[in-house]
């Protein structure tokens, strides 16, 4: 079955706050979600949780940061019930800036490649090569967050072309960044490059995702076997 996404929601800003909440509604039994999360604070607490109202607790795929107040990661429910799941993004501590957007994928999905990650300085913005993909087909989903208002945010043209999922670049009032994706055909080891207007620090993640190899039905995924 090759994958697909069903649905995107877009960016939900997360403003001197704890918590907020990203809603993604009519998901299918079976599919999987996929949070990516950027988030900022002077003394950051690191444990930033995901979870959704009908199935718990999401898993947190790949995680990077920079200093102690940037984080980026990509959680992942696996094997998500039917219905609408209002997801709450627990950012641990008061006075928290975060940007969060979500995507529906069919069918369910468990990561492939080794994921990778990159805590940087400059105008170029990278995720560093992910470990070469077993399967051909995956959903390349790639992310960064800065601290430093951007004119311009630019992904690198590469085929396939990246998809942007959100984008953010005010850092007067929230946290810039931006997720993209993609869906290629081939194995192979990938990277997502940005360019940025004004030098900034960075945090920058990449997961490739392939199909479960087994199971179905809904249900709360955070067990062994949807660990990837």
């Amino acid at each position: 079955m090759s994958i697909s996404i069903v649905q995107t929601v877009a960016k939900v800003n997360g403003d001197n706050i704890t918590t907020f909440t990203v809603s993604i509604n009519g998901v299918a039994a079976g599919n999987s979600i996929i949070v990516p999360l950027v988030w900022y604070r002077v003394g950051i607490d690191l444990s930033a949780t995901v979870s959704s109202d009908i199935d718990g607790q999401f898993i947190r795929d790949v995680f990077m940061s920079q200093s102690t107040n940037l984080g980026a990661a990509i959680f992942r429910l696996c094997n998500a019930s039917s219905g609408n799941h209002t997801i709450t993004v627990n950012l641990k501590s008061a006075g928290s800036y975060g940007i969060a957007c979500a995507l529906e994928v069919t069918p369910k999905v468990v990561t492939d490649a080794n994921t990778c990650g990159n805590a940087s300085s400059g105008t170029t913005p990278t995720s560093n090569a992910s470990g070469t993909t077993t399967t051909a087909e995956t959903l390349v989903i790639a992310l960064f967050g800065c601290t430093t208002s951007q004119a311009t945010i630019t992904v690198e043209v590469t085929s396939p072309t990246w998809t942007e999922l959100m984008e953010e670049k005010n850092f007067a009032a929230h946290i810039p960044g931006e997720a993209d994706y993609k869906i290629v055909s081939s194995t192979g080891s990938y990277t997502a490059n940005w360019t940025i207007a004004s030098s900034s620090a960075s945090a920058s993640v990449l997961v490739a995702y392939r199909e479960e190899s087994g199971g179905g039905g809904g249900g709360n995924p955070y067990n062994a076997a949807y660990l990837g």
